[in-house]
């Protein structure tokens, strides 16, 4: 009887884990968009202009063959007249593809760890101020995170 009692408490609290981790990476998320003024040098340089090319309808110019498009494509998507600005577009995906790597992070650590565990660890994830750093900033890296994580589970399935 205390053993499923035990289970059901840590399934409750890696639950209460996974939710907070996901809660604060959403937060953190919607503060960074909507107070963001700094931008590292490539996102003001770089990305941006792309984005408002594949906003205005350019194309041709939005896609660079040196430069990986995907994060900058989508962002193009959320921008428009009446819609976001480029940066904020720019840095909402990249924190949409940083909170939908937590559940594949939760995936792959609870083949190794208890799912209490694995929740804990997606919290930590979400609260790393490096992670929050990189990702908040409008970087290419959450992408790369996401789809590094995303080959990794598929590997172990």
């Amino acid at each position: 009887m205390s053993c499923k009692l035990e289970e059901e408490k840590s399934t409750v609290l890696s639950k209460v884990y996974f939710y907070a981790a996901i809660a604060i990476a959403a937060v953190c998320s919607l503060l960074h968009v909507l107070t963001i003024r700094d931008f590292y040098p490539d996102t003001a340089n770089v990305y941006l202009p792309l984005v408002r090319y594949f906003a205005k309808g350019d194309y041709l110019n939005a896609v660079h063959p040196a430069i990986p498009s995907f994060t900058t494509l989508i962002s193009g998507v959320f921008v428009g007249p009446g819609s976001l600005q480029a940066h904020h577009a720019f840095i909402l995906v990249s924190r949409l593809f940083f909170i939908l790597s937590l559940p594949i992070l939760f995936r792959i650590l609870r083949n190794f760890v208890s799912p209490t565990w694995a929740a804990f660890g997606c919290l930590l994830c979400a609260t790393a101020p490096k992670l929050i750093r990189y990702f908040c900033m409008g970087t290419l890296d959450s992408t790369k995170f996401f789809f590094m994580l995303a080959g990794f589970l598929c590997l172990l399935n």
